[in-house]
C-alpha cells in the first residue's frame, strides 16, 4: 500500500509538474492565447468604476466659470459620470455646447463615482447656495439598474471565469474556448416606478415651474442591437421614460428618438467602453435644446384651436401605426 501510495503522488507531481511547465512555455511563445476571453457586448457600460484625472475647481467639480456667474435662469447640470463628462474634452461636453446654442449659463456640477446617489449629487451644489434657479438632470441607461437603484449587482450577473478554463492548455486541447456569456437586466415596473419616485422627492422644488427640471433619459449603446439584448435596452427606456413622466414637473425627454433620427450607425455616440463621447453628448444637448425650445411655446392640448387638436391626433395615430409596423418587421 505504502509503494501504490509513493507510486501516485509521484505520478501526480509529475503530472502538475508537466502541466505547469506545458502551461508556462505555452504562455511564454504564445501570448496570444492567454489573452482573456472575450465577452458578449451587452450594450451597458463595460467599466463602472472608472474615474477621471480631470481638473476639479475648488469646490470639487469640473467647471472653469465661477457661481459668481450664474443668475436666476441659468441652469445647473447634475448627474454622474456621463454628465461629468468622462473620457469627453471639458469644452465638448453637452453644457457648453448648450450654452454656446443658447447663450444661457450651464454650470456643470455632475461628479464622478456618486453611484447614483442623488440626494448627494444635490447637496454638493446647494450647500454653494447658486443663484441659478433651474436644473438639468442626466440619466444614462448605459448603467445597468442595480447602479442606478444602489443595490448589489444580481448574483451571476456576470460570471467569472474558472481556474481551468482560464488554463491555455485546455484552449490548446480543446479549441479556442466560446466567449463568455454575459447576462443582462432588465428594469421592471415597480423598480422603474421606485427610481421615478426617488428623482421627483429629490428634486421636488425645481418642479414647480415647468423649464425648472428637465431630465436627460441618455438610451444606452445597446439600444440599437438588432437581437435580445437591443429588445431589453429599448424596453428599458420606455418603462424608465415613462416612469419619469408619471410624474408631474418631470420633463423627461427620451434622448433615444434622437438617435435614430439624426445617427444611421448609433454606435458613433459611443466610446469603446459604452460611454457616450463628444457626438453623444451633441446629442444630449440637442435633446436639452428642443426640451427648451418647447417650453417656449408651449400650449396645452386644451389651449390648441379645433384644427391643431385634429392635427396632434392625426400625428399620434401615424406613430402608432409606424411603431406597429416596426415591430411586426422585426420582433427584437
Amino acid at each position: 500500500m505504502r509503494t501504490f501510495i509513493i507510486g501516485f503522488i509521484m505520478i501526480l507531481t509529475g503530472l502538475v509538474f508537466g502541466v505547469t511547465l506545458t502551461e508556462i512555455s505555452l504562455r511564454t511563445f504564445m501570448p496570444e492565447l492567454a489573452q482573456k476571453q472575450t465577452t458578449v457586448e451587452t450594450g451597458y457600460i463595460t467599466n463602472l468604476t472608472t474615474k477621471s484625472d480631470a481638473e476639479l475647481n475648488e469646490h470639487g467639480f469640473r467647471e472653469a466659470d465661477a457661481l459668481t456667474g450664474l443668475q436666476a435662469d441659468s441652469w445647473i447640470a447634475l448627474g454622474g459620470s456621463t454628465a461629468f463628462g468622462v473620457g469627453v474634452d471639458a469644452d465638448k461636453r453637452f453644457s457648453e455646447e448648450f450654452e454656446t446654442l443658447t447663450g444661457q449659463k450651464v454650470y456643470n456640477a455632475a461628479q464622478v463615482g456618486m453611484d447614483a446617489d442623488m440626494k448627494a449629487e444635490l447637496a454638493a451644489i446647494e450647500k454653494l447656495e447658486p443663484a441659478a434657479q433651474k436644473v438639468v438632470y442626466v440619466i444614462d441607461l448605459g448603467l445597468p439598474p442595480h447602479v442606478l437603484l444602489g443595490r448589489d449587482a444580481p448574483e451571476g450577473l456576470n460570471p467569472k471565469q474558472s481556474f481551468i478554463d482560464s488554463l491555455v492548455l485546455k484552449q490548446v486541447l480543446t479549441g479556442q474556448s466560446a466567449p463568455v456569456e454575459q447576462k443582462i437586466e432588465a428594469w421592471s415596473l415597480e423598480d422603474a416606478d421606485a427610481y421615478a419616485k426617488k428623482v421627483a422627492r429629490t428634486f421636488v422644488k425645481y418642479r414647480t415651474v415647468n423649464e425648472h427640471f428637465i431630465v436627460l433619459v441618455a438610451p444606452s449603446r445597446g439600444h440599437s442591437f438588432e437581437n435580445s439584448y437591443g429588445a431589453t435596452h429599448r424596453n428599458n427606456q420606455k418603462i424608465v421614460t415613462d416612469a419619469l413622466r408619471r410624474h408631474q414637473g418631470i420633463y423627461a425627454v427620451d434622448l433615444s428618438y434622437l438617435a435614430k433620427m439624426d445617427y444611421a450607425d448609433q454606435s458613433m455616440l459611443y466610446s469603446d467602453d459604452a460611454r457616450l463621447n463628444e457626438k453623444g453628448h451633441s446629442l444630449l444637448a440637442n435633446g436639452f435644446l428642443k426640451q427648451f425650445e418647447t417650453f417656449s411655446t408651449w400650449k396645452s392640448f386644451d389651449e390648441l384651436t379645433p384644427e391643431e387638436q385634429e392635427q396632434v391626433r392625426e400625428d399620434m395615430r401615424r406613430t402608432q401605426e409606424e411603431e406597429a409596423q416596426k415591430r411586426a418587421q422585426n420582433p427584437f
